[in-house]
């Protein structure tokens, strides 16, 4: 079981799946992101411009590392652009090669595998 995917709404936090309200009251953006970090709760991730992660209409929640899973505990493979902050989903064409994503936002293309070894 892991934590409680939550969506945030007019400055307060509320269960995903049930609607029910976890918290509110919050003021700013940083008061959120330190009641999420201490509570065992994962909001949906965001790219650069603040627009949620999307995923067959589903939204997208990073729970540690590498690893983002569905509302319904879907886990998928997806990497974070370098560029816009956008969703790399695989590219799955035979002359590309493995382990290429393609940004859902920017359609550029990228290699988590070759970035790692730069760092």
């Amino acid at each position: 079981m892991g934590p409680t995917k939550a969506v945030l709404k007019d400055n307060a936090i509320y269960e995903a799946k049930t609607g029910t309200l976890l918290k509110d009251g919050f003021a700013n953006h940083d008061e959120v992101m330190h009641y999420v970090n201490h509570h065992y709760i994962v909001l949906p991730v965001n790219d650069a411009d603040d627009r949620p992660w999307m995923l067959g209409g589903k939204l997208i929640y990073r729970l540690h590392g590498v690893t983002y899973e569905t509302l319904d505990h879907e886990r998928v493979t997806l990497s974070r652009c370098n560029d816009c902050g956008g969703m790399g989903v695989p590219v799955d064409e035979p002359n590309v090669e493995s382990g290429c994503y393609r940004c859902t936002a920017c359609e550029q293309e990228f290699s988590v595998r070759l970035e790692m070894m730069e760092s």
